[in-house]
């Protein structure tokens, strides 16, 4: 039933605000409601599953369809932040856009050079997520944070399996830790301070670390 309503609400949301030019880029901030948009998180990867399933089944138009998808989520959450994490959902739109203009134009991309764009653009959106849930922790928006937290560690899981890398030690420590505060967060139970400030910290380094090992 929810997979359902994320459906309903993405398609809506790529309908409305998009509209026939929705992967090109976004010049202004739209305003959406954050919990609403945090329902739709796992979109993109969703988009990006499809693409790549497409694509491999020799499915050239509903490939481009599903990355043009992909890169809708991609350029809402640049145009409603800004410096690096800005810089990063940008960048790895259009990385997305670029593969997609040469599957439309029948030029053959390999599977790889899919993968690696989604990890880049998983791994952007895990910097995201990172520092909306700092934004968040200011504001004492302690249900936000938790969201984002989660979503933060999940997106940055996903851009290490694109990327074919084993998350490392540390990393994984981290999103174990993550996930544990996040639901303690969401779920409005007592918590310490100090672990959620620390928390933070680490989700920021483990996200930064799994970053240069994407791009080596």
């Amino acid at each position: 039933m929810k997979r359902i309503a994320s459906q309903f609400l993405a398609t809506l949301l790529v309908t409305v605000v998009c509209n026939a030019a929705f992967s090109q880029v976004v010049d202004r901030p739209i305003k959406i409601d954050e919990m609403l948009w945090l329902q739709l998180s796992d979109e993109p990867e969703h988009h990006m599953k499809e693409a790549e399933s497409n694509l491999k089944a020799g499915n050239l138009s509903g490939a481009s369809h599903n990355l043009r998808k992909a890169i809708v989520f991609l350029r809402i959450d640049a145009a409603n932040c800004s410096g690096s994490c800005k810089d990063a959902l940008d960048y790895a739109a259009d990385d997305l856009l670029a593969l997609t203009h040469r599957i439309e134009k029948g030029t053959p991309v390999r599977t790889i050079e899919l993968e690696r764009a989604f990890a880049r653009a998983e791994h952007a959106i895990a910097e995201n997520h990172c520092a909306c849930a700092k934004e968040s922790w200011i504001h004492k928006r302690n249900e936000l944070v938790g969201y984002r937290m989660r979503a933060a560690g999940l997106a940055i899981e996903r851009a290490a399996k694109w990327s074919g890398e084993e998350l490392d030690a540390g990393a994984r420590t981290t999103v174990d830790e993550t996930r544990k505060i996040g639901a303690s967060l969401v779920e409005g139970k007592d918590f310490v301070v100090d672990e959620i400030g620390k928390g933070l910290t680490s989700l920021g380094e483990g996200i930064a670390r799994t970053g240069r090992r994407i791009e080596r």
